[in-house]
């Protein structure tokens, strides 16, 4: 087992928070694939077993679709806070892997619990937005993959 600098660790939550973020503004790819490649690569780097590939399952998670058509929301009966409860869910379920490896199950449980917290009551209110380099950039959006990221790093 490597070890991995907590600096470095940090750097990486920053950059998978930055990436979520300018998902939200169009470019979805970043989010829904380079998160999970940037863990998945930060955890084989650090256990060397190939069970760590199951965190690209976080690709399906972060492209479910919660919009006003999507097959969850009517399977939800349109409900905003089971809809994106269940996709942190998955998230955190996803991230079950990195809890084997390593036993931090006290950070994967307050971890979880703000991810679906957050998931299921903030995700969908408007809670603004900030610029940046002339983008507009949810502050919603850095809440949600600043936890996520923040979660996945700290189980290294």
């Amino acid at each position: 087992m490597h070890k991995i600098n907590r600096n470095i660790k940090f750097l990486f939550s920053f950059i998978c928070t930055i990436l979520g973020v300018l998902g939200g503004q169009g470019l979805k790819f970043l989010r829904r694939y380079f998160i999970p490649l940037i863990l998945t690569s930060l955890a084989f780097y650090k256990y060397r077993n190939p069970f760590v590939f199951l965190l690209l399952s976080l690709i399906g998670c972060y492209s479910l679709g919660y919009g006003e058509n999507s097959f969850l929301r009517k399977l939800f009966n349109g409900s905003n806070i089971l809809t994106r409860g269940f996709i942190s869910l998955l998230k955190c379920l996803s991230f079950l892997i990195l809890v084997i490896l390593s036993s931090k199950w006290l950070i994967y449980i307050i971890g979880s619990i703000l991810i679906i917290s957050i998931g299921s009551f903030i995700s969908w209110r408007n809670l603004g937005s900030i610029k940046v380099f002339n983008k507009e950039l949810l502050i919603v959006d850095l809440i949600i993959y600043g936890i996520d990221s923040l979660v996945g790093i700290l189980l290294l």
